[in-house]
């Protein structure tokens, strides 16, 4: 009797679980009571950050969130993502199964986890056996903007400047989107600005001639640039400010001279 129980309660609580994980998937972006996490207590759900690349860890993380301070604000809570950004959840409890999507057609497989294919909510369930241990669930959004940064020296930079430039993508409500967003970049004129893609959001910029140009990121539908003024003087500055502060220092020297001359005279 014990066990017929107890095979009725796991197969009553699967069949809820997925009930529950199915029904909150919607195209819209209210919470409608979705943004549970660990709904049945018996473990936790944490967003889990990609490793630095193995090649060169000092480039920005492939995730903007985990490059920004925006994880640590959640306290826990799991962030919204980017629609079709890989992204990975961990578990941690009494499963070693990693957590999968309720719905298996409205995710895709990633390295190291899922992407969400529309906006919305869907469900994550962690599996032991046939038995379901606990779920969450995650939001996408679809990327309302990016910023393409930090920013460039207002004036002008000189030939050899070598910087990256990082994506963060936003969503509709301002906040940072997790999941590593994939963007293509473009430079105006190739022959002042070379643009060479680091990562999914990462671009390397260098300066090549005297000139100006615009760097251009292009994001799911969602795109952002920056223009930049190369000068051929080394210090970066464009040559007509270089010759007027040339023309400033002769006129300072002028009546330096002047100034000694009538010194000798009224000696």
């Amino acid at each position: 009797m014990a066990a017929r129980l107890r095979s009725w309660t796991h197969r009553h609580l699967r069949a809820a679980a997925l009930l529950f994980a199915a029904g909150c998937l919607s195209t819209g972006s209210g919470s409608g009571g979705c943004d549970q996490n660990d709904a049945l207590g018996q473990g936790s759900f944490s967003y889990a950050c990609p490793a630095p690349a193995a090649a060169d860890p000092s480039t920005p993380s492939p995730d903007a969130l985990c490059a920004s301070d925006a994880l640590v604000s959640l306290g826990g809570s799991l962030p919204d993502v980017a629609v079709g950004a890989p992204f990975s959840l961990q578990f941690g409890g009494a499963s070693g199964q990693a957590p999968q999507p309720a719905v298996p057609s409205l995710a895709q497989s990633a390295p190291g986890g899922w992407s969400l294919t529309q906006p919305g909510w869907l469900g994550f369930v962690v599996w032991s056996g046939s038995d379901v241990v606990d779920f969450t669930h995650v939001h996408a959004q679809a990327i309302a903007s990016v910023h393409l940064g930090p920013a460039l020296p207002a004036t002008s930079v000189p030939v050899g400047f070598v910087a990256d430039l990082a994506v963060t993508p936003l969503g509709a409500d301002g906040t940072v989107l997790g999941g590593a967003v994939s963007c293509t970049f473009s430079t105006s004129d190739p022959t002042v600005l070379s643009a060479q893609s680091r990562s999914g959001r990462v671009v390397a910029i260098t300066a090549l001639a005297a000139g100006d140009a615009t760097v251009a990121a292009s994001c799911s539908g969602a795109s952002a640039q920056v223009s930049v003024r190369v000068s051929s003087s080394p210090d970066g500055r464009g040559a007509d400010e270089a010759g007027a502060d040339a023309g400033t220092d002769a006129d300072a020297n002028a009546d330096s001279d002047a100034d000694a001359d009538d010194a000798d005279d009224g000696g």
